[in-house]
C-alpha cells in the first residue's frame, strides 16, 4: 500500500522502487482481489486471522480489515473468502497485511478519546496467563480525522 504526497492510495504487489511522491508504503503479502476479480491462490484453505486493505475502483474508499482466527468461535477465513468480503464492502484491490497473531484492529472512541482494541487477537499473553493481547508489530496504517 502506498500513500502520495497528494493524499492518493494505490495497491500494488511487486513494487521494486517507490514512485517519488510516496509519503509512506506499508508492505503486503500479496493482492488478493485485482479489478473486482479474486486472485488470491486456490490451494489456500487454511482458515488464519487475517489483514487486509482494500481500495475501491475509484480510489476514494479505503478498507480496513481485520478478521479474528484460531478459537472455537472465531475461525478465521482463507485468502479467497477474505478477498470476497473485501468485495462485497466495495474493493475493486486488497492486499493481504501480515495477519495470525499479527491481526489487530485499534480504533480510538470519539466520546471518551480512549484507543482500544476492537478484535481478538490470536496470540496469548507471554504471561502465562489465559489472555489474549496484541502482537508487538512494525507496521501499522494509522488513520486520523482531519
Amino acid at each position: 500500500m502506498i500513500a502520495h504526497q497528494n493524499g492518493c492510495v494505490t495497491l500494488s504487489d511487486h513494487v521494486k522502487t517507490l514512485p517519488a511522491n510516496t509519503k509512506f508504503a506499508v508492505s503486503g503479502n500479496a493482492m488478493m482481489l485485482a479489478d473486482g476479480v479474486v486472485t488470491a491462490p486456490e490451494n489456500d484453505v487454511a482458515r488464519s486471522p487475517r489483514s487486509a486493505v482494500g481500495l475501491s475502483e475509484n480510489g476514494r474508499t479505503l478498507v480496513l480489515m481485520a478478521v479474528d482466527g484460531r478459537s472455537d468461535k472465531r475461525r478465521g477465513v482463507t485468502l479467497g473468502e477474505l478477498a470476497e468480503i473485501l468485495h462485497q464492502y466495495g474493493s475493486a484491490s486488497a492486499i493481504k497485511l501480515d495477519g495470525g497473531g499479527s491481526t489487530s484492529l485499534v480504533i480510538n472512541n470519539p466520546g471518551t478519546g480512549v484507543y482500544a482494541i476492537a478484535n481478538q487477537p490470536a496470540d496469548l499473553s507471554t504471561l502465562k496467563l489465559p489472555l489474549t493481547v496484541e502482537r508487538p508489530v512494525v507496521n501499522v496504517i494509522g488513520i486520523t480525522p482531519r
